[in-house]
């Protein structure tokens, strides 16, 4: 009973440090940061061309991006109209049908970020990083190498062996700008009417 009760206090101990960090997701002026409390993950990008979608319940920014090496990466910022909200209880089925994907597998998740893996009906893989503090925002980037993936996963992921366990090597990357967006904002949204839901809503 004495071990029990220790396990417990330590679970719950680690639960108010887990709910208690500081996490956040931002591009300003073409450069991405990605911050988990005192670690931030810069990546320094360009700004190649920006969409921008108004749709009845959300609005949609979406920055296509190119580093040095010329890789390129999406980021996009979807805002609610000011009377709805995102069902913060369902982030991974909001990826899910943003990118009409079959599937997505949760890598690591921390406070209000997530890394993801993304699996398109084209069986492709799609490398994500999704962050939500807000109930009427939400902010992603994807496109990443595995490489780059791993790498940003080893600064901030306290186990190493929780990656290799999980994630899958062979992801799509983007080279035409043209064709870099992935997401299917446009399409008919009943399958993401669900998941966005009246300000305040109990539901």
């Amino acid at each position: 009973m004495k071990y029990f009760i220790i396990i417990l206090i330590i679970a719950l101990i680690a639960y108010l440090v887990w709910i208690r960090t500081s996490t956040s997701l931002k591009l300003e002026n073409g450069t991405v940061f990605l911050q988990i409390d005192r670690t931030t993950v810069k990546l320094d990008t360009t700004i190649l061309k920006e969409e921008y979608l108004d749709l009845p319940t959300v609005m949609i920014t979406q920055s296509v991006l190119t580093d040095d090496l010329g890789s390129l990466l999406v980021f996009e910022r979807a805002v609610t109209d000011e009377l709805y909200q995102f069902d913060h209880r369902s982030k991974a089925q909001l990826i899910k049908a943003t990118f009409d994907a079959t599937k997505v597998a949760e890598i690591y998740e921390i406070g209000n970020l997530a890394f993801y893996q993304v699996f398109t009906d084209r069986e492709d893989v799609i490398d994500l990083i999704v962050h939500q503090s807000d109930d009427q925002a939400i902010r992603f980037v994807y496109g990443f190498s595995d490489l780059e993936f791993r790498k940003i996963l080893k600064m901030v992921v306290p186990s190493e062996g929780q990656i290799d366990k999980a994630i899958k090597a062979d992801v799509l990357t983007f080279d035409d700008p043209n064709s870099a967006l992935h997401t299917k904002w446009s399409t008919p949204l009943h399958t993401i009417d669900a998941l966005i839901i009246p300000l305040d809503s109990s539901s």
